[in-house]
């Protein structure tokens, strides 16, 4: 349903077309994914943590059209910036914004469009178009690096490299999910690394969870989603061992 509700608010399917998502983790991200895939369009991640400079560059190399939001504070930053960024036409709120901040958009020349709206335009639209499925060789994301210096470097993934890397992750590691294996989803999804495991997730009818992206929070997450599996950095696992040592202290 998002699929077609994108192309009945006049966004095109096709390779042409860059849909950046901004947001922390959370369903709505996995769903934007997916519906941009199945138009054959392609998915530009934006970190949480980009300053205004990098963000703006990013929208414009990628000449990204749309931008699916979650907060309105970071979509008001991005109406702020639209002179800086003429591509952008189109804001999509996963969370519910004022009217405010509507208004502003339309006067510089953005249409805002709620989550919810956009899958019930597509659960209207009639007749539904017939969409060409991806190929292997099309382009699947740009991945933008977030340990690099100077100006953001944006990596060209096709969607036969992601097909290809999920099924090593699962061969190398011997990883055997199945539908009873439950995933929590805590490593930002700006980040190739949670993606690839939750597409492997997916492929064995696994469960995913999203946390609620704050390490303070992290441990109650788990207790609640109670997963069988979670893809960490040593960073992280140093944070959590530190807490439990200090805990048992």
């Amino acid at each position: 349903l998002f699929a077609f509700g994108l192309i009945a608010i006049g966004i095109a399917p096709g390779q042409e077309t860059f849909v950046a998502i901004y947001s922390k983790n959370r369903p709505e991200w996995t769903i934007s994914e997916l519906g941009v895939y199945t138009n054959r369009s392609v998915v530009v991640s934006l970190y949480d943590t980009l300053g205004t400079a990098a963000r703006s560059f990013i929208i414009n190399q990628a000449s990204v059209e749309v931008v699916i939001c979650d907060a309105e504070e970071k979509a008001s930053a991005l109406v702020k910036c639209k002179s800086e960024c003429p591509t952008l036409k189109y804001i999509i709120m996963m969370d519910a914004c004022s009217k405010q901040f509507k208004d502003t958009a339309k006067q510089a020349g953005i249409a805002v469009y709620g989550f919810d709206e956009i899958e019930q335009l597509g659960a209207k639209l009639d007749p539904k178009p017939s969409l060409e499925k991806p190929k292997m060789d099309d382009l699947c994301t740009l991945c933008y690096t977030s340990g690099t210096t100077g100006t953001p470097k944006g990596v060209m993934l096709t969607h036969g490299n992601v097909i290809a890397t999920t099924t090593v992750f699962q061969y190398l590691t011997n990883v055997k999910l199945s539908n009873e294996d439950v995933l929590i989803s805590y490593l930002p999804l700006a980040h190739m690394y949670e993606r690839i495991v939750e597409n492997a997730a997916f492929q064995c009818g696994a469960r995913v969870g999203f946390s609620r992206g704050d390490i303070k929070l992290l441990s109650e997450d788990i207790v609640e989603l109670k997963p069988t599996m979670m893809p960490l950095v040593p960073r992280i696992l140093t944070r959590i061992f530190d807490k439990v040592t200090s805990t048992s202290n």
